[in-house]
């Protein structure tokens, strides 16, 4: 649950930090969006189909409050995935569990798959070309999106976008299929 998740990572963050000050951690949560609440899964245990009228959204600020200070007390990069659906009255993309997610994370990154392009090294039989957006960014200008290759079985494709980037902005001149290095 969102409250087990709190409380475990809360205290095996301090026992570890305890132990060795200068261990170096880093955090992942996959995928918020599919962690439920104590009374979700209550409600399951009993048979019950009632809805948890905010319960969840109110378990994972209470999730949010003690990781953030946390992660700031120890300086602990934490990365969470979550997911997001459209809002039927705003057409706008949301992410689920509330507003919490939105304004703790330093950084979102929207991801959407693509087709593959001629002369990809993916293919839909073997992975998918992705197109990464910044959505909110505290370091950069938001808005930046980059599209890269990601095979099934090798990860992302370490070069791959590195072409389109050069001649976007202006490192490489494309004529054609010829490329000059300016």
């Amino acid at each position: 649950s969102v409250e087990q998740a709190r409380n475990r990572i809360d205290g095996a963050v301090r026992k570890l930090m305890e132990r060795k000050p200068d261990l170096k951690i880093f955090l992942g949560l996959d995928s918020l969006g599919n962690v439920p609440s104590r009374k979700e899964l209550k409600d399951a245990e009993e048979g019950k189909d009632a809805t948890d009228m905010g319960v969840r959204a109110k378990a994972i600020s209470s999730f949010f409050r003690v990781v953030n200070s946390l992660i700031s007390e120890f300086d602990i990069p934490f990365v969470f995935v979550n997911h997001q659906y459209v809002n039927p009255q705003t057409g706008q993309p949301v992410q689920s569990g509330g507003k919490k997610p939105t304004y703790n994370a330093h950084i979102i990154i929207s991801f959407v798959s693509k087709k593959p392009k001629d002369g990809d090294l993916v293919t839909p039989d073997n992975g998918i070309r992705m197109k990464a957006t910044t959505v909110k960014n505290r370091d950069v200008p938001e808005g930046q999106s980059c599209e890269v290759q990601v095979s099934y079985r090798d990860g992302i494709y370490k070069y791959s976008g590195l072409m389109d980037e050069a001649v976007e902005n202006g490192f490489i001149e494309q004529n054609g299929s010829w490329y000059t290095y300016m």
